[in-house]
């Protein structure tokens, strides 16, 4: 499985050209997926996306009147004219060091790399205010605004979503479907029994652990990767968060499934558990 996550970061930043362009990206790279299952005649290949986000929209409030004669240009052109996204003018700027937020080095920073050669001075006090790594939510309206493509918010949206798939068996969904409704039908296609899988990767690993006689921590050494220590005896046995590896008093081992924490449980498969007697 693999994710097109920057669509999801540039939605939320509400910027235009680094959504269209991971877009673009993200398209690239199901062509791939696609020629393979078209020449390997036995693959199945789903894009979908889990939620809507930020509600953009080609067309905005300032062309309520006239929009109906407003030229496609209109909209395309300004997006044309930028070669960077709001991520990499930062790094443009950024690049300059104490110079980075100076009024004309961001001026001449935007003109060359976003197309954009008429900053007010509020949206020059915006850029250099913006904090390490959220440029892109200042730069990216600026460039929506001059394309005239709207956003509704910086979050997620509930509308439904598209769903593409190709099935060379001819059994693939149509219509409208719930979520859980593709997670049968990728279980049914590769004939796997989802309440059997679940059985085997997703136990609830501290009361088992507990059951066991075991000391169960967490380690938060680094708040990003939380490890679980589980440890009986002689036997010290660590669970990194997101991995499909253990370490059994410092030995690297397999896992059968992705140890999972979902906020208050955590979850690891059954042959991890097994390790501890």
């Amino acid at each position: 499985m693999v994710e097109g996550s920057k669509i999801d970061w540039a939605a939320h930043a509400n910027d235009p050209v680094a959504l269209i362009t991971d877009i673009i990206a993200f398209d690239d790279a199901v062509k791939v997926a696609l020629d393979f299952a078209k020449k390997d005649g036995n693959t199945v290949v789903i894009a979908v996306t889990d939620h809507g986000n930020s509600g953009i929209s080609i067309g905005d409030r300032s062309i309520s009147s006239g929009y109906d004669k407003t030229p496609w240009t209109t909209f395309i052109d300004p997006l044309k004219r930028a070669s960077l996204t709001g991520e990499g003018l930062e790094a443009v700027l950024a690049a300059r060091g104490a110079d980075r937020t100076k009024p004309e080095a961001i001026r001449e920073a935007v003109a060359a790399h976003m197309g954009i050669s008429d900053l007010t001075e509020a949206e020059i006090a915006l850029l250099a205010a913006a904090k390490p790594g959220s440029l892109n939510y200042a730069i990216g309206p600026m460039v929506a605004f001059r394309a005239k493509i709207g956003f509704t918010t910086n979050g997620h949206t509930g509308e439904d979503v598209v769903l593409y798939i190709y099935d060379p068996f001819g059994r693939r969904p149509t219509g409208l479907v719930r979520n859980t409704d593709i997670a049968d039908y990728m279980a049914a296609t590769m004939k796997v029994d989802l309440a059997k899988a679940t059985s085997l990767l997703f136990k609830d690993a501290i009361p088992m652990f507990s059951r066991k006689g075991a000391a169960v921590t967490v380690d938060k050494t680094d708040p990003e990767n939380l490890v679980l220590v589980v440890t009986k005896g002689d036997k010290t046995l660590r669970i990194p968060r997101n991995k499909s590896i253990v370490y059994l008093d410092g030995e690297m081992l397999e896992s059968d499934g992705v140890a999972v924490f979902n906020g208050s449980k955590r979850y690891v498969a059954k042959n991890v558990i097994d390790l501890i007697q």
